[in-house]
């Protein structure tokens, strides 16, 4: 409903970094091509949008020239690849009903939208099957999986800004453990957990990280399973080596500058912390959840510090590489970590369900959902910079519909 109520009164839902993760499906789809000059040439609006012949600026938009001459996209394609079905399934209605079939109109941005929030609701299924395995108490992990979604930028990434690429990383690394706590880890699940961290790195890059713990559970088994390690390695190449030739053919290296570390940004907790952007700072429902440290290393020691590991590992990342202080909402990179704060969450609620009662769990859940929806608002109306780099909030298109409608208004009440 988020989603649908925005789209509809913003006109589109591909616009910041999502530009970037679109253009994979035109370009692959209908030019069957990594050329991005086409895509990067469209002028997104909802007019042109819904186009049978939309309007080309003259120069590639938003982006830049490599210095082998070609339009640059610095990410990755696993959120296109995600979307890919729902992308086929709009193009085959736009064929039946005779609508725009160029990869930008409502129809493929709408069942796209809509298909991410299946994929988020998916993986909300999979953190209450994560809670519930510690917490054996169905009515908590209903909650704390409910709780990961409406009281932290889950809530803004999973329905209001959907395409984009947090709704894959969430719900692929919540995949990861399900895999790695439910299952056995025979060739056939190997070469599962290959292909979900593959895809996940295909998502965002840092996702490789997937590969310290999962060797980690390995060895405090004290069993390395060397041929299903092999198997899950031999998947997850199989499935980055195409993003890596075509950086190659883009940047002549095979991945580009921008994700190299920068010593700048080493050291600091503003990831953490920060006001606008922290993680803590702007989701409290997450510091709060560390109450239920204590019971989470009682009840499984080691599957608590396998999680945490990640954590670490995704902190110093961020913290390197920078990019957290973008003009986005909240801690957002570090939303393939949620998990781990979804069982914190779940004991946490627990603790309160003892001592007090099950409604007060719920008042508590209830009052960090108001606190995130708020924070959200803020961040929409007054905090975001838009594309055209002013901190109106809102994005363009909505902001324009939004000052004729109040000047239809004014225009109502003079007369």
């Amino acid at each position: 409903m988020v989603f649908v109520f925005h789209y509809a009164f913003s006109g589109q839902a591909v616009y910041g970094d999502g530009i970037d993760y679109w253009a994979y499906l035109p370009s692959v789809y209908f030019d069957r091509d990594v050329d991005f000059e086409n895509e990067y040439k469209h002028i997104y609006s909802p007019e042109n949008n819904n186009s049978f012949n939309p309007q080309k600026a003259p120069a590639v938009q938003k982006t830049s020239i490599s210095s082998l001459g070609k339009t640059v996209n610095p990410h990755p394609p696993g959120a296109a690849v995600v979307w890919f079905p729902a992308f086929v399934f709009a193009d085959i209605i736009s064929f039946l009903f005779n609508l725009p079939r160029n990869g930008f109109a409502d129809a493929y941005q709408i069942l796209s939208g809509l298909w991410t929030v299946v994929i988020v609701i998916f993986g909300l299924a999979i953190n209450q099957r994560l809670a519930y395995k510690f917490t054996k108490n169905k009515k908590i992990s209903i909650l704390a999986a409910l709780s990961i979604f409406i009281a932290t930028p889950l809530l803004f990434y999973g329905a209001y800004d959907v395409l984009n690429s947090h709704f894959a990383s969430f719900t692929l690394v919540s995949l990861f453990w399900y895999l790695l706590i439910f299952k056995k880890f025979d060739v056939k699940n190997a070469l599962l957990i290959g292909a979900v961290i593959g895809l996940a790195t295909l998502v965002r890059i840092q996702e490789v990280l997937l590969f310290i713990p999962l060797i980690l559970y390995l060895l405090w088994g004290n069993r390395i399973y060397l041929r299903n390690i092999s198997a899950s390695i031999f998947v997850f190449i199989i499935l980055i080596t195409p993003l890596l030739l075509v950086w190659q053919s883009i940047y002549g290296r095979p991945i580009p500058e921008v994700y190299f570390l920068t010593p700048e940004n080493r050291f600091k907790f503003g990831s953490l912390i920060h006001p606008l952007t922290g993680l803590f700072s702007r989701t409290p429902l997450l510091l709060i959840s560390l109450f239920g440290v204590k019971k989470f290393i009682r009840k499984d020691k080691k599957i608590f510090w396998l999680l945490f590991i990640y954590f670490i590992l995704q902190y110093l990342v961020i913290t390197y590489h920078g990019g957290w202080d973008a003009a986005a909402y909240g801690g957002r990179m570090y939303i393939s970590t949620l998990p781990l704060f979804t069982i914190l969450f779940a004991f946490t609620l627990k603790i309160i369900k003892d001592k007090w009662n099950y409604r007060i769990a719920i008042v508590v859940v209830f009052l960090f959902a108001m606190i995130n929806i708020v924070s959200i608002m803020s961040f929409v109306l007054f905090e975001k910079e838009v594309n055209s780099g002013k901190k109106r909030g809102l994005e363009e298109q909505t902001q324009e519909k939004l000052d004729l409608i109040l000047k239809q208004r004014v225009n109502l009440d003079s007369k």
